[in-house]
């Protein structure tokens, strides 16, 4: 899919909830490999298990990812579309409150894979380290999103793929970004609703980003 349709979808409300199952990843298949090595994290207690990673400001009010799972995409995003921290964060924090309008299962898949990126022991097999990877510097970072890619483990390439997607449509369905990179807006737009309700939430004014 390109970048240009992923910015599409994520001007729908069900945008997430498409970008995940899209992905290919299903909800087996997260268990199977991100839970277990949440599991085998628990079991652990110590060691590589025990190594904590770095949180953003604001991470302990998200919606629906954890504090690490936000504080993890939020280091992807800024790696994969070289933003920097203040708007990588802005978009982790989008994405977080993107998922109102995704069924649960979405919001447990997604947070499960940002865990699992995070996660040490799943790390030292999967990308070459043992660190938490928000503790990694950026060309360690890299070269572990690279490794994920390239993987021929298809739930871990199918994961990147999946947060790929959901950076680029959620950093780039903010206008200003987009037109940074031609594309200039929609032809009609939206009117004003007194009473915006639901899909009001999402609204540039509405979100309020953690600060």
């Amino acid at each position: 899919m390109t970048a240009a349709t992923d910015i599409v979808n994520a001007m729908n409300h069900d945008s997430m909830a498409t970008i995940v199952a899209e992905s290919g990843l299903t909800r087996r298949s997260l268990l199977v490999w991100f839970g277990g090595a949440a599991a085998m994290t628990a079991v652990a207690g110590g060691g590589l298990a025990a190594r904590s990673g770095r949180l953003i400001p604001g991470s302990e009010r998200t919606r629906y990812l954890s504090a690490v799972g936000v504080s993890v995409l939020a280091a992807v995003a800024d790696r994969m579309l070289l933003i920097g921290p203040g708007k990588a964060q802005e978009t982790a924090f989008f994405v977080d409150a993107s998922l109102d309008f995704a069924p649960p299962s979405a919001a447990t898949g997604f947070d499960l894979v940002l865990r699992g990126l995070e996660n040490g022991l799943l790390g030292f097999t999967t990308r070459g380290s043992s660190s938490p990877f928000t503790q990694l510097a950026a060309a360690q970072q890299d070269q572990a999103l690279l490794r994920w890619r390239d993987s021929r483990i298809a739930v871990l390439n199918l994961a990147y793929h999946g947060l790929r997607r959901a950076c680029v449509a959620f950093y780039y369905c903010k206008l200003d970004a987009a037109r940074t990179i031609g594309y200039p807006g929609p032809l009609i737009n939206k009117p004003e609703v007194a009473d915006p309700g639901r899909y009001g939430q999402l609204s540039a004014t509405s979100i309020g980003w953690p600060t």
